[in-house]
């Protein structure tokens, strides 16, 4: 589930334009390779911490790889680091408390969340950093109608604000996850070796094809305090 040299294309580019979210289906075929990677992970006492859509590539095949492990840290049993993406930090990243592996079962929730909806939960607090974090902390969300009972249950239990509630933090970890009904009928083992049919399969034409990738607008370039005081370094 690491990233490797395959032609690979970036989950984020495929939900926004291509499709903008997934259905139910769709969504657990990739929620479950996300699962698979961060078990893996935690197996190794590593804490990811940054789960998000653009963190999340997809190869030739349709099979998906977790990347950029810039947060990655190894954990034995809990620490207090302010790091992640705003969106998608727990509830006890935010309070600046001892946290464990669990951080990533909330992020899990959130990114399967947007998998099916489009957006964060939290997406729409976004211009307001000091809102959404409180609505992160008190647990304020708001499941779609159109979210299957599995799916509510899931995430529910996946983003409790109390982290010894949390699916996933319990004796048993990621298992109590693989073991919920809305995976139910997923053969972890083929889908591992890779053996399940893809629901997407992105057309490369070879190694360094870039055309899945969205086009974005370089940023203008800063000019720096040298250049808009060239005096002050005459004689540097």
């Amino acid at each position: 589930m690491v990233a490797n040299c395959s032609p690979i294309i970036a989950m984020s580019s495929i939900l926004c334009p291509r499709v903008r979210k997934f259905n139910e289906k769709q969504s657990r075929f990739y929620g479950a390779q996300v699962l698979l990677a961060l078990e893996y992970l935690h197996h190794m006492n590593l804490v990811y911490r940054d789960l998000k859509p653009e963190n999340i590539l997809m190869d030739a095949k349709g099979y998906i790889k977790v990347t950029d492990f810039g947060f990655t840290k190894r954990v034995d049993n809990r620490t207090s680091t302010l790091c992640g993406t705003p969106e998608y930090l727990a509830p006890e990243i935010i309070q600046l408390k001892p946290y464990n592996k669990s951080v990533d079962w909330w992020a899990f929730g959130v990114l399967l969340y947007e998998f099916v909806v489009g957006q964060s939960p939290f997406s729409m607090h976004n211009r307001d950093v000091i809102l959404m974090y409180s609505k992160i902390c008190m647990g304020e969300m708001r499941l779609p109608s159109f979210f299957t009972a599995q799916l509510k249950n899931l995430i529910e239990n996946l983003m409790q604000v109390e982290p010894s509630k949390r699916l996933g933090n319990a004796v048993e970890g990621s298992s109590d996850i693989k073991n919920h009904p809305w995976f139910q009928g997923v053969d972890w083992f083929v889908l591992l070796n890779q053996e399940i049919n893809p629901p997407y399969i992105p057309t490369v034409s070879n190694i360094e094809d870039l055309s899945n990738f969205e086009n974005f607008e370089p940023k203008s370039k800063v000019k720096s305090k040298i250049n808009r005081h060239p005096d002050l370094f005459n004689n540097f």
